[in-house]
């Protein structure tokens, strides 16, 4: 759960300027957790936990924010599609400074099997970033909520 929170926690401050759909953009990043999860709700076994490798790479995110996209109307799938794809880029690039015990995603994945990072920190060492994380929130998005609320008083007091 760090780990997810440090998704949100970290791509929330991009979503100040740039996001016209900021809701998509928080479900791309948290989509391939989402996804690559799936078999929590299946029974174990052998087949499941290759699905959950699969389903945690780039095609796959791909392929899925593909079809939500298809549940939208056609004047809104292509902001649709970049704003999905926005966050889940940002979700596999911050899973990509992860170090994993075993071999990390197969990002090339069907194509190749092969993995690569740059292990920076370990899965639930994000934790300690959350702090951080929630502070650079504040302060972001802190100041503008605080100007609009001294406006108001100044307008009740008026």
């Amino acid at each position: 759960m760090p780990d997810l929170a440090t998704h949100v926690l970290a791509v929330t401050p991009f979503l100040r300027k740039r996001g016209r759909r900021p809701e998509l953009v928080l479900l791309g990043v948290v989509l391939p957790d989402l996804v690559g999860r799936i078999s929590i709700l299946l029974p174990a076994g052998p087949f499941f936990f290759w699905m959950d490798t699969a389903l945690h790479t780039p095609l796959s995110a791909a392929l899925v924010i593909f079809g939500l996209a298809m549940l939208f109307p056609e004047d809104r799938r292509r902001e649709t599609i970049l704003c999905l794809g926005f966050g889940a880029a940002f979700h596999f690039a911050l899973d990509l400074l992860q170090k994993t015990v075993t071999y990390g995603p197969p990002w090339l994945f069907p194509f190749s099997w092969a993995s690569f990072q740059i292990p920076l920190i370990w899965g639930d060492e994000s934790f300690y970033f959350l702090p951080v994380l929630v502070l650079i929130n504040v302060l972001v998005f802190g100041r503008p909520i605080l100007a609009k609320l001294r406006g108001i008083g100044r307008r009740r007091r008026a």
